[in-house]
């Protein structure tokens, strides 16, 4: 990030602080990502190819609540830490302080990008049903969140539109950081609450398809 701001005042209409508010906005969401997402997530493909699946399926429990929360992990929280940090940092150097009304939709709209991480995460990984050896399929949301931390406006017109479109990950950071610093978008809040229930019901869809396919250790 310093390099990106080091020698311009300005990332697109982002000024340095803007640009930090956003990075520690990223930082925070890290938590849902990779100490619940991914604990529980990465073990699906391997309970799918050895079969260990039916332990889930046996149970009077919805299958995909069950796998959703198989394990959390804690070894993330310095990123609140570092994250708190980041965005104190980006409001000193804009010189103002986001209002109450500002933090309750922002806290509002990171509830709604978790639920469209989610979605697109357990989308993802509820492919190995398809074709079982595909126990890394787990990495490839990851690696796209990574993109989350920029803002949208230092990509390319396609690329915003890949990104906020197509694989909507710019929208899960920019949105919610930018409810605290400037005025709302409500097309990009529409859209955040379209993308979130699409892709939770495609997971859905996905899932009970797959379980139709899928070969048990038993059989």
């Amino acid at each position: 990030i310093n390099v990106l701001i080091d020698f311009t005042q300005f990332l697109g209409p982002w000024n340095k602080g803007q640009v930090l508010i956003v990075l520690g906005f990223f930082r925070i969401m890290v938590l849902p990502v990779w100490g619940w997402m991914y604990n529980s997530f990465s073990l699906l493909p391997k309970k799918i190819h050895d079969g260990s699946l039916d332990m889930v399926l046996s149970k009077p429990i919805d299958s995909q609540f069950l796998v959703s929360i198989s394990r959390f992990g804690f070894s993330v929280i310095p990123s609140l830490v570092v994250g708190t940090g980041l965005m104190f940092y980006g409001f000193n150097l804009l010189h103002t302080t986001p209002t109450l009304s500002s933090i309750l939709v922002c806290l509002w709209l990171a509830a709604i990008s978790t639920v469209v991480i989610y979605g697109i995460y357990f989308s993802t990984v509820a492919l190995a049903l398809y074709a079982t050896r595909l126990e890394n399929i787990h990495m490839i949301f990851v690696h796209f969140y990574d993109v989350a931390r920029y803002p949208k406006d230092i990509f390319t017109p396609l690329f915003q539109r890949i990104f906020t479109s197509l694989i909507p990950i710019s929208l899960i950071v920019t949105v919610p950081a930018q409810a605290l610093f400037n005025p709302l978008n409500f097309s990009e809040i529409v859209l955040l609450h379209v993308v979130a229930i699409g892709f939770l019901f495609l997971g859905r869809i996905i899932w009970q398809h797959g379980l139709r396919r899928y070969s048990s250790a038993s059989s």
